[in-house]
């Protein structure tokens, strides 16, 4: 017999008869499918699970197993029908609702998917990943509260689950409970130091403390795990930008782009670090790019207005995040107009409807609820400096006063605030909203407010609404501060009362662009690190000129800024 490797001839295979298939190759056993999952080798383990599941067509596990991988590959759809069917043949199997679920969620069927795994943590109770995965879903549609619920019930069933404690720490984080998630966030990184997103996520909460060192560290042990993880790449340019490393800020945030262009928050983050160093023109060019690029429920249609001629058509402009932004942004709307439209729109809150009333260049203002008039075209407010070409800080339209206390609220007014003793009368506002991401920072604890008291000559007239209002009534001296908020029952009133002030003296919240916006004298508090819109280290800003702005000189520290703001009303008194 003569070996082939020798040099004799092999023998050739017997010739199959001809229309004739060669017979089925025996399938993979599991263990080895697995092994060659677990070595990379997915095109090959996707042959073998469905060779499997055609062998075996009633096998509810190979299809689960099946689906599993397509969902591995993204393959998402295809996942979706495989794990119908394996349900199918057993709906008691919780690997596949968890599976199908994973998938629903990534094809957006946010509802269904939310099913699907809910059902996987009833039918098996104690699996702590699909309580993880249900609570992800759950902060992806920013339901925050219910996913801290599901995280913490699967650390219950697995205090060793990483993932879980990372999503945790960013959950907690979004709901402001910043305590409660930098112990989730560093358990996160002491469970896996090699977890990219717990290192991020804990990164996210120590900038919002403002540790930014700490955070910068955190970022780049991100980055060492995972060069290409863009979003590590955005933070850690935020938090350069923090400690005032601007340009090293910019360069990272670029890579960001670079890696991820379509990355929102690396856009984002690079279009206020351009804005807060008053590079106007491509700032707001990039801040073209923040999601969404139109809030959710206003209805689709319309095409974007990028500034072209209008040429008398019809657009609505609709508001997109605070009620600050909407007064600030709304000076623009007499430039729409000027731009040759038909008519001009507004969708806003109710809260406006008073104040705006008589706006120039506003013809309606439509409120939630209403039907859409027919439109031409749309615009957010936070996109008209770019449509209408605010490139540098110059060219910001400020024609003072804009806004106009409602004439017919004046006399009350007047007459409400007539008796408060002299020389100066001057409106206070130290908190803004609770539920602000900043909030922390921008808001001032009413203890803080004390050397403003011992300011001989000033009248303090309260303009705080909501649950802070009534703080000061334990802190002021009894008698020092008159508080409104019973009678500020819309902005239109808030106006009409900042019209019989000398002087408001606020936090970065509303109640600052409202008074810039009627042209009253307003001094601003600022935190370190301020709002891209009130640009570095100036005391004036050119979006209001009638505003003096006083900025912490140390993270966290108003203690410096309160004294300040004392000291310049001492001044103020004293001036002949």
């Amino acid at each position: 017999m003569t070996n082939a490797r020798s040099g004799g001839r092999s023998r050739l295979p017997a010739r199959l008869p001809p229309g004739s298939q060669p017979p089925p190759r025996a399938p993979l056993r599991a263990d080895a499918i697995a092994g060659l999952e677990a070595m990379g080798r997915l095109p090959e383990a996707l042959d073998a699970r469905r060779a499997a599941v055609l062998s075996a067509p009633s096998d509810a596990g190979a299809r689960i197993a099946l689906g599993s991988l397509l969902l591995r590959l993204g393959r998402h759809e295809a996942a979706v029908t495989v794990l119908r069917a394996a349900i199918g043949l057993a709906p008691d199997r919780a690997a596949a609702h968890r599976a199908l679920g994973l998938a629903l969620g990534r094809l957006r069927y946010k509802a269904e998917a939310e099913a699907a795994l809910s059902t996987a943590v009833l039918l098996d109770p104690a699996e702590a990943g699909a309580r993880n995965d249900l609570g992800a879903l759950l902060a992806e549609q920013g339901r925050h509260a219910e996913a801290v619920e599901a995280f913490r019930a699967a650390l219950v069933l697995d205090p060793g689950s990483a993932d879980a404690c990372a999503n945790l720490c960013a959950s907690l984080g979004t709901l402001n409970r910043i305590d409660e998630a930098v112990a989730a966030g560093k358990a996160a990184v002491r469970l896996r130091p090699d977890h990219a997103n717990a290192q991020i996520n804990l990164g996210v909460i120590l900038a919002h403390l403002g540790r930014h060192t700490d955070a910068i560290d955190a970022f780049q042990a991100a980055i060492r795990l995972r060069p290409e993880h863009a979003n590590a790449h955005a933070n850690l340019g935020l938090a350069l930008g923090s400690l005032g490393r601007f340009e090293d800020a910019l360069a990272t945030l670029r890579g960001a782009v670079r890696l991820q262009p379509g990355h929102a928050i690396a856009r984002q983050n690079l279009a206020m670090t351009l804005l807060l160093l008053g590079r106007l023109e491509e700032g707001f060019a990039e801040y073209e790019h923040r999601l969404p690029p139109r809030p959710p429920g206003l209805p689709p249609g319309p095409p974007p207005w990028r500034g072209e001629p209008l040429a008398g058509r019809t657009i609505l402009l609709h508001a997109e995040q605070g009620l600050g932004d909407t007064i600030q942004f709304v000076r623009y709307l007499p430039e729409v107009a000027r731009r040759g439209a038909g008519r001009v729109l507004l969708a806003a809150p109710p809260a406006f409807a008073r104040l705006l009333a008589g706006l120039p260049g506003l013809d309606a203002l439509q409120r939630p609820g209403e039907s859409p008039a027919r439109t031409h075209l749309q615009c957010s407010l936070l996109s008209l400096p770019y449509a209408c070409g605010t490139t540098t800080l110059e060219s910001i339209p400020a024609p003072i006063p804009y806004l106009r206390a409602e004439p017919a609220a004046l006399p009350r007014w007047r007459e409400r605030l007539a008796g408060l003793p002299g020389p100066l009368r001057v409106g206070l506002v130290w908190a803004g909203n609770p539920e602000h991401r900043n909030d922390r920072h921008r808001s001032i604890a009413s203890h803080q407010l004390a050397p403003l008291w011992a300011v001989a000559g000033v009248s303090w007239v309260s303009l705080q609404v909501g649950a802070r209002a009534a703080a000061l009534r334990g802190e002021a001296p009894n008698g020092a501060v008159l508080d409104l908020a019973p009678e500020l029952t819309d902005l239109a009133e808030t106006a009409a009362a900042m019209a019989q002030l000398d002087l408001v003296v606020t936090v970065d919240t509303a109640a600052a662009h409202l008074a810039g916006a009627l042209g009253r004298p307003v001094w601003t508090m600022l935190p370190a690190l301020p709002d891209w819109r009130w640009l570095l280290e100036r005391e004036d800003t050119p979006w209001y000129p009638t505003m003096r702005l006083f900025r912490q000189t140390r993270f966290g520290d108003w203690s410096g800024v309160v004294e300040r703001v004392a000291g310049a009303l001492q001044q103020m008194v004293a001036a002949p």
